[in-house]
Order: structure tokens, then sequence, then C-alpha cells
């Protein structure tokens, strides 16, 4: 049986997925490139997406890169994601670095916000996570973010693992 928390994360992931593609598309739109390169690089993103919601990071990550280091460049949900893969992979440093690239680009991106509670909660700076749990709160209330960053936050206080940081 698949616990409720892996269908919730399941969808946020998804959800992720689907602003990444169309926040690319519209980077792609404004770039100076072919039909056939946007497809290509809207492809690429689609299918690092499909590999990080099949547990395979260390693949996704080069194909992340190469949007991130390519004629597309950076932006909140790329790096949003590459922090996620490398975070998944243990690369703490890699993860902190591509979270706070992201937050640069757009403070109040919910996921990124999230994802850097959920490395604060790994790392055991659950003061850090905190931090990070008041800044959601002031940027959506109780959305689905500062729920799920509040709930790993209590579990961790509790000793126990969340299951978005066994996953």
């Amino acid at each position: 049986m698949i616990e409720p928390m892996t269908i919730k994360i399941g969808r946020t992931i998804l959800a992720l997925g689907l602003a990444a593609v169309w926040a690319t598309s519209t980077a792609l739109a404004a770039a100076d490139l072919s039909p056939a390169e946007i497809q290509a690089a809207e492809d690429d993103l689609k299918q690092a997406i499909t590999l990080i919601e099949d547990q395979k990071y260390d693949e996704a990550i080069p194909i992340m890169l190469s949007i991130y280091n390519g004629d597309i460049g950076a932006d909140s949900d790329t790096l949003n994601y590459l922090g996620f893969a490398h975070r998944k992979l243990g690369h703490n440093k890699d993860a902190l670095r591509y979270y706070e690239e992201a937050l640069e680009l757009e403070p109040e991106h919910l996921g990124a916000n999230e994802y850097l509670g959920e490395l604060f909660i790994q790392t055991g700076e659950l003061d850090k996570a905190a931090t990070q749990l008041e800044i959601l709160t002031k940027l959506c209330g109780s959305c689905e973010e500062s729920e799920m960053l509040a709930e790993a936050i209590a579990q961790a206080q509790a000793g126990e693992t969340h299951s978005s940081l066994r996953w």
C-alpha cells in the first residue's frame, strides 16, 4: 500500500514539474532559439522531471545541468530541481547552492523554500528549518509546502524521519 504522504509528495513533484515546463517554455520563447531547439529543451526538461519522479536523480542531474548551462540558462524551477536531486543523493553542499540560487531569482518560490527547509532538517539545523517554515507561512499561510515542512520539523523534533526525507 502506498502511504498517503508518498502520494502527496508525488503530486507535488508533478505540479512542480508542470510549472517548470511552463516557466522554461516561457523563457525559451523569449530566447533566440528555433522551434526545434525550443522543443528539444522542453523534451529534455520533461525527461529530467520523469527521472526525478522515478528517483533516478543521478540520471536527471546532467539533463538539468545542460538546461542550466545551455542557451536557456538558469530559472528558479530548474535550480530547485537541481537542488532536490542533489539533496536526495546526499550532495548537501550542491543542494544548498542550487536552492540558494533559486531563491535569489525568486525569493517567494514555495518549493525551493520548502526543500531548503528539508535540507536543513537533514543536516540537523532545525532552527534554520524553522526559519524556512516562517518564510513559507508568511508567503502562503497553511499551504501544502508549509504543512509538509511543519510536519517534517515536528517529526524530526520527535526523533522520527518524515516520509519526504526518506524518499
